[in-house]
């Protein structure tokens, strides 16, 4: 949340509600002209305020979410269900059809087992919709090893209506910092 912060609204030192600085002098050279230093605090302040007069908070650009466990909690009750199989399909199945439908059942239900599970709802979904899950949403399934991750996209039916699988993965060594956080002038920033 904090980098995120950082990275889209400024510096922490330039934004905070009380004493925020212009700019740090530990920034510009002794012999740079203070006349050519920018006025952060201003110039940030300038691409936070919105047209309406109101300025931008983190929550505006991004919702954050956790993924949870399959006992932990209900998010795996009433997950979304793969699309009904069409009645000539159902006619002209064969073996081998038959065979990789219930491999696809199997995987799906591996996945809804074992996977942990974020869901994403819409913002102009009701809290009724949401207890009911009778609201298009996305369902975002990290798999063992937190490498691989399964998206579905979910209708009001509570019918998957798209589906994208990615894998990958940030290695960040633990001997890698980013300079100013956790400075004590972090403090007025709400996280």
């Amino acid at each position: 949340r904090r980098v995120f912060s950082e990275t889209l609204l400024g510096p922490a030192q330039f934004r905070r509600k009380e004493n925020p600085i212009r700019y740090d002098p530990e920034d510009f050279a002794p012999d740079f002209s203070p006349e050519a230093i920018p006025d952060f605090e201003k110039e940030l302040k300038h691409f936070r305020v919105m047209p309406d007069g109101q300025e931008l908070v983190l929550e505006k650009l991004l919702n954050f979410c956790h993924f949870e466990h399959p006992f932990e909690t209900r998010t795996h009750e009433n997950l979304g269900v793969p699309p009904p199989e069409p009645i000539d399909a159902k006619i002209s199945s064969d073996k081998d059809n038959a065979a990789e439908k219930k491999s696809r059942s199997s995987a799906y239900s591996r996945m809804k087992l074992c996977a942990e599970v974020a869901v994403l709802y819409p913002n102009n979904a009701s809290q009724k919709d949401i207890a009911k899950r009778t609201c298009k949403r996305v369902e975002i399934f990290k798999m063992q090893g937190g490498e691989e991750y399964v998206l579905h996209d979910i209708n009001e039916n509570n019918i998957i209506v798209g589906k994208s699988r990615f894998s990958g993965n940030v290695r960040v060594s633990e001997s890698m910092s980013v300079h100013g956080f956790g400075d004590q002038g972090d403090s007025n920033i709400e996280d």
